[in-house]
């Protein structure tokens, strides 16, 4: 038997929980990115420099193997123009940027996708026209958070001046951050 007292708080709790339903932000990446148009925030570049130096002594055939790591973070805002540059992503895969940072403020159409595990392909001008892979680490109504990674590798093998061989090997990982805000 339900006591009057919770019988009165029925009808509040149904009207509670509908709202709190309806308000439920969209959680589709594709269906937040074009519901708002977007301008270019914030840039950070990681950078992971790992080298290998191995020495093959001619005598002996012994190796001498050095390791180094070098990693270097930047973050930057930025220019005013780029942040009042827009970024719209349509249906069907069209994307139109304005770029605010000509006096003509051209507007490019070009395309863009995503798919439901959040991998995302469009254009930017952010670090310069270019077209970017990567993934969507964060999108909300206010923002979106956008990863592109890149490897770079080098060999290189040579003889130093006691006739020892040297080999090199280099691995480059650039990590691109780049982070809009909805306006």
């Amino acid at each position: 038997m339900i006591l009057s007292y919770y019988k009165k708080l029925t009808p509040f709790a149904i009207a509670l929980i509908s709202l709190a339903g309806c308000s439920k932000e969209n959680s589709d990446p594709a269906s937040i990115l074009k519901m708002k148009v977007w301008v270019p925030y914030q840039v950070e570049i990681l950078t992971i420099d790992s080298n290998r130096v191995v020495v093959t002594d001619k005598s002996t055939g012994a190796q001498k193997e050095t390791d180094a790591v070098l990693k270097s973070d930047t973050i930057y805002l930025v220019s005013t123009c780029q942040q009042n540059s827009l970024y719209q992503f349509k249906a069907n895969g069209v994307q139109t940027i304005t770029d605010a940072c000509y006096s003509n403020s051209m507007d490019y159409n070009t395309t863009w996708s995503i798919t439901q595990t959040k991998q995302m392909f469009f254009s930017q001008f952010v670090t310069g026209l270019a077209t970017v892979t990567g993934s969507l680490s964060e999108i909300n109504s206010s923002q979106f958070v956008f990863n592109s990674i890149r490897n770079m590798n080098g060999y290189g093998s040579s003889v130093d001046a006691n006739g020892n061989q040297v080999s090199t090997f280099d691995i480059l990982t650039f990590t691109t951050i780049l982070t809009f805000k909805s306006r």
